[in-house]
């Protein structure tokens, strides 16, 4: 990954911490609070969201700005940058984030607004029993990978004995021997890479969603599920040819030159998650009460970000703005579902770095 390569991947996760956590919510919900409907334009609340968007906007342009006159002054590597200083980053952006909800929180206070107390949960459960996607299409990615393998198999004695793994600001640093392992890891990778997508389709087809009593049968819970099951599924397949792509690149039976490439994947990737898996157009429509116990929600929603709720089964549950899911930190299961696809990605850095 060139200079200009991981200036547009940063540009574009500073536009996201910039602007989604003020666009891609529920109506009544402000950075992990809930407000009453008729306060959603109090002016003093649109400050503290415009104020939050000009200093996560000023700090992480800071850092972007170091990042790559680092990486361009051959200071650091891209990928150091990316392992060392995006964290960095993010860890400040999150401490904006924080005292952005203890600014909001306050003033929910101060001004004593309340939301309408529930006495009953609504929760539907029957999602558990029905099939938002066929599983028939599990078997198409299997069925690519395997495609995948096939074909290297069959040009296996057309791969150079020798052939570059590593890249620093474009030029090779590290040459491999033709191997079983070197050849084929990407498609390992996939299968992994694969299990984890998949355990999230069927997690979010699963897990239960809250609804308001008031309208127990509103078809919008099950268009949203089914959109973010197919939404899961296209990111899924789009991730499965990148790495068939890489791979490709890595033998040597297409041009190394693919960041271009990586970097037009990533785009439309994000451009569909954002698209395609935002609710808050259409919760906005059809604004439902939150289930859960006003009181309560300080208790189990930690800065509104993090669920924790151990008296709750549900392994992945609705996000509290209702733009995607979240899971249960109360619930082991719910560390094994945030640690699998961390521990599979500290192993792909390690190897590369090794």
């Amino acid at each position: 990954m060139n200079v200009w390569e991981y200036g547009i991947f940063r540009i574009i996760l500073l536009l996201v911490n910039v602007l989604y956590p003020t666009i891609a919510r529920r109506r009544t919900v402000r950075f992990g609070v809930v407000i009453p409907a008729d306060k959603v334009n109090y002016i003093p609340l649109r400050s503290i969201e415009n104020w939050y968007r000009v200093v996560s906007g000023c700090i992480g342009g800071l850092f972007l700005i170091a990042e790559l006159v680092l990486v361009q002054l051959e200071v650091i590597s891209s990928l150091a940058a990316l392992i060392y200083l995006m964290p960095l980053s993010q860890t400040a952006n999150f401490i904006i984030y924080i005292i952005t909800y203890r600014k909001v929180n306050s003033m929910k206070k101060e001004q004593g607004w309340q939301v309408g107390n529930q006495r009953f949960v609504g929760v539907d459960l029957s999602t558990k029993k029905r099939v938002f996607m066929s599983r028939w299409f599990y078997l198409f990615p299997i069925f690519f990978i395997a495609l995948n393998v096939l074909v290297i198999v069959y040009f296996y004695d057309r791969i150079p004995d020798q052939f570059p793994i590593h890249y620093t600001n474009g030029e090779v640093d590290r040459i491999a021997e033709k191997s079983i392992l070197y050849v084929f890891l990407t498609n390992l990778i996939q299968l992994g890479f694969l299990a984890i997508m998949l355990g999230v389709i069927e997690g979010i087809g699963r897990s239960k969603r809250q609804v308001d009593m008031t309208v127990p049968n509103d078809p919008t819970n099950q268009y949203l599920r089914k959109r973010h099951v197919q939404i899961i599924y296209t990111i899924t397949a789009i991730g499965l040819l990148l790495f068939s792509i890489v791979q490709m690149a890595i033998i040597q039976f297409l041009s190394s030159n693919i960041g271009w490439l990586i970097e037009a994947a990533n785009l439309l990737i994000l451009a569909i998650a954002f698209t395609f898996g935002r609710d808050s157009k259409r919760i906005s429509q059809h604004e439902t009460a939150l289930i859960t116990y006003p009181s309560q929600q300080g208790k189990v929603w930690k800065i509104g970000l993090f669920y924790v709720n151990a008296q709750d089964p549900a392994i992945i549950v609705e996000r509290l703005e209702g733009t995607g899911f979240t899971v249960n930190f109360g619930r082991v299961g719910g560390w094994a579902v945030v640690f699998t696809p961390v521990f599979f990605a500290s192993a792909m850095i390690w190897f590369s770095i090794r």
